[in-house]
């Protein structure tokens, strides 16, 4: 094998941790690639796993390995911090662990002391489940562990017909491995360890193989928090649907037919704290009445309404600010917003949204449009630019 091309998403090294998580983010058919390059939650399948490794206290760095140049490129324009994208030529030979520890960044040695493996089509393994493991290695006498379920081996019957006695076994899940690299070093095999089974909670080890399995995998309770949802994203821009986000989705008729809504004035001190860190904001509305306009004219925000093409115009404000969409944010809440909210990297619906639009976000606010919808977004940005923890303090006035 000739040396992968290797893309730097943000710095080489690591957080001073001597451990590294090797992803494997291969595809060896186009269904395997469509399925890793699916949202679910509104994130690609494949990172959910690089996202947990980044987040664990143990790990130093994180390195993706993939033969696909697709996955290479989606997480390169993530930038993610201490993760590297390698594009290497698949192998189905021999141990998954044997295939990815050979492959390194100009075929040069890993130099961490343990060594974590990770399957991007078993997403639900979590920084925990990773941080566990990686301190069993570290104490225990064994060169490793690995995920495994148990399995009954009372109904396996013996070569003279004769069924074997109630006992449990345990089978790999492919999941999450951890070892000492030394190790395997001297042992030249993954099957050679000293490894011990170790089971993980619930469902951790799922792998994802059908559609079915990714609808399971959008349940709104696999959402993360939303400080964890931003914190590993670049984020260069914020776009808002105006009604049921800044409004309630309600229209107030006059008897004269002029028409009146209800906004939320928390909204405005949370805008303008965005607004005075030069924070491109976009209001982008379908709607044609001037309450639009009006609303964002006093808050002093960027506005495109009355447009029949969302999408259309979405792509020409970014494409004129020379903003990528992955790093992008879009709050819905209906329908006509689901075509934005799938062409940015940060899709986000507000929490009454329709399903339809809550099933393809990224993060669920906790807040319901005209009720502080867009203050908690903008506050959460706010903080994730000035490197704080996010907080919400309530009853700060608006002051334009």
């Amino acid at each position: 094998m000739g040396s992968p091309d290797t893309s730097r998403v943000e710095r080489e090294g690591g957080r001073g941790t001597p451990t590294v998580a090797l992803v494997d983010a291969f595809a060896v058919s186009q269904q395997t690639l469509d399925m890793l390059i699916t949202r679910t939650c509104g994130e690609y399948l494949f990172l959910q796993v690089v996202y947990a490794a980044v987040s664990a206290a143990s790990i130093g760095r994180v390195l993706l390995f993939s033969n696909r140049v697709e996955i290479c490129e989606i997480a390169r324009k993530r930038e993610i911090q201490d993760v590297v994208a390698i594009r290497a030529d698949y192998t189905g030979n021999g141990h998954v662990v044997d295939r990815m520890f050979a492959i390194s960044p100009g075929n040069e040695r890993l130099q961490e002391q343990t060594v974590v493996c990770l399957s991007a089509r078993r997403p639900l393994v979590t920084s925990e489940d990773i941080d566990q493991f990686v301190a069993m290695t570290s104490a225990g006498a064994e060169d490793g562990v690995f995920s495994a379920a148990e399995i009954d081996l009372s109904s396996i019957r013996e070569c003279d017909g004769r069924t074997l006695p109630p006992r449990k076994g345990f089978a790999e899940t492919g999941a999450l491995y951890a070892f000492r690299r030394a190790s395997l070093e001297r042992a030249g095999t993954f099957a050679k360890l000293s490894v011990r089974p170790c089971l993980l909670p619930g469902l951790h080890s799922l792998a994802v193989e059908t559609t079915e399995d990714l609808e399971f995998l959008a349940h709104p309770q696999r959402r993360q928090p939303i400080e964890q949802s931003l914190q590993h994203h670049p984020v260069r821009a914020l776009v808002l649907d105006f009604d049921g986000v800044f409004t309630d989705n309600k229209v107030i008729v006059a008897a004269d037919g002029a028409e009146s809504a209800v906004c939320d004035r928390s909204d405005g001190f949370a805008i303008q704290a965005l607004q005075r860190r030069g924070f491109p904001i976009l209001v982008l509305s379908t709607e044609t009445v001037p309450i639009v306009r009006m609303r964002c004219q006093k808050l002093g925000l960027e506005c495109i309404h009355s447009t029949t093409g969302k999408l259309a115009a979405l792509q020409s404000w970014l494409s004129e600010r020379n903003i990528d969409p992955e790093h992008a944010i879009y709050v819905g809440n209906d329908v006509n917003d689901v075509e934005c909210m799938k062409f940015v990297g940060l899709p986000f619906a507000v929490a009454d949204a329709f399903p339809e639009v809550r099933a393809v976000a990224r993060h669920v606010l906790s807040s319901r449009g005209g009720h502080g919808a867009v203050r908690e977004i903008a506050l959460a940005v706010t903080s994730l630019l000035d490197g704080r923890r996010w907080e919400d303090t309530s009853g700060s006035p608006e002051s334009t």
